[in-house]
This record gives structure tokens, C-alpha cells and sequence, in this order.
């Protein structure tokens, strides 16, 4: 299987992200070719200049989309901050997953049209939250990921696969870490 990682967190290492990104590569590339995109080492501009918004595309984004075209699954590595993925990734599917790559639209009135979207591939991800699990689930009906599922995966036709969230993370005892990354190298393993 070809496999595309995108990471998406300031600390290239020594975040738990890193971790379950390092575990997953350990369980994943004996029976995988793996190729990673690592938004923040890479220098990643995630700001839409007035020229992008016109359809001009860097050197990246035609590489990025090039690989999401080449790749069978693409693994989203990546933690929640004020509801939201890391605003560098916020950019990425801005510039990345544009109309006609990721996405036409079918008119179903004159002035109204439905998102049909055109990635067709398999999506894992992988999430960390300082908050706890309950907390997220009861007091805000799990919004950053309805958000991200249904406005950005769903809407350019990501069928996602698997969905691992790991929750109060600066809390977490060094035995939950570790069941982490074990279960993020499982996960990398059961890919062929």
C-alpha cells in the first residue's frame, strides 16, 4: 500500500504526535512505501495569497496534490487546538484540496449546488486533545471533528477508515502514552 502521512505540529520531536507518527511508520513500512509530508520542517506557508485565490499553485501544493493522487491511504497526524486543527494545516486544505481537484460542484438550482467530491481515498487520523474525552463528547458534541469529518473529509470524498483520538493528554501517566504508541504501531502493521 502507498501510504502519505501529513503531520501537522510545530514540534518536529517530542510531541506526542511525533510518537504516534514514529510508532505507526515502525508498524507501517516493513509491508508499505510511505512518503510524508511534515507541514511545519518543510516551512509551509498556510497563508492564501490573492495570486493562489486565482488558481496559481507553488512548487508544494502541485507536490502535495501530486501525492494525495499517488497514495492508496493518506494518514493525518495532527493535534486539536481551540476546536480546530493547527491553523498551518487549516492552510494546507485551503491551497490543497481546491475545486476540480478535490471537489466539483453539481448545480441542483440556478443558484444552489451540492459538493461532489472526487479524492475517493482511504483516510486515516490521528488526534490528541488536552481535553478530556467526556468533556468534548457532552459539553461540545464532538465539534472539531464533525467540523473536520464532515467539512473538509466528507466534502472532498475522504472515506475515513479509522479515527484515533487520544484525550487529556498532558495528563496522561506514562502507561497510557505507551498503550498509545502500541496501538499506533498496530495500526501501522495491519496495512498491506
Amino acid at each position: 500500500m502507498k501510504i502519505l502521512i501529513v503531520y501537522a505540529h510545530p514540534k518536529g520531536e517530542g510531541s506526542l504526535n511525533a510518537a504516534l507518527k514514529h510508532s505507526f511508520v515502525h508498524g507501517a513500512k516493513k509491508n508499505n512505501e510511505i512518503k510524508t509530508l511534515d507541514l511545519y520542517r518543510d516551512g509551509f506557508n498556510p497563508v492564501l495569497s490573492p495570486a493562489e485565490l486565482k488558481g496559481e499553485m507553488s512548487d508544494y501544493i502541485k507536490k502535495s496534490q501530486d501525492l494525495i493522487k499517488w497514495a492508496d491511504r493518506i494518514v493525518f497526524f495532527y493535534p486539536i487546538w481551540w476546536f480546530r486543527t493547527p491553523s498551518i494545516l487549516e492552510g494546507w486544505f485551503d491551497k490543497v484540496l481546491t475545486k476540480d481537484f478535490a471537489f466539483v460542484y453539481k448545480q441542483i438550482t440556478k443558484t444552489f449546488g451540492i459538493p461532489i467530491g472526487l479524492i475517493n481515498k482511504e483516510t486515516m487520523v490521528f488526534e490528541t486533545y488536552g481535553a478530556p474525552k467526556w468533556g468534548l463528547k457532552l459539553l461540545y458534541m464532538d465539534l472539531p471533528w464533525r467540523r473536520i469529518k464532515r467539512g473538509i473529509f466528507n466534502f472532498c470524498g475522504f472515506k475515513i477508515v479509522k479515527r484515533y483520538s487520544c484525550f487529556s493528554t498532558p495528563y496522561a501517566s506514562e502507561k497510557q502514552r505507551e498503550a498509545w504508541l502500541k496501538d499506533a504501531e498496530k495500526m501501522g502493521a495491519s496495512l498491506k
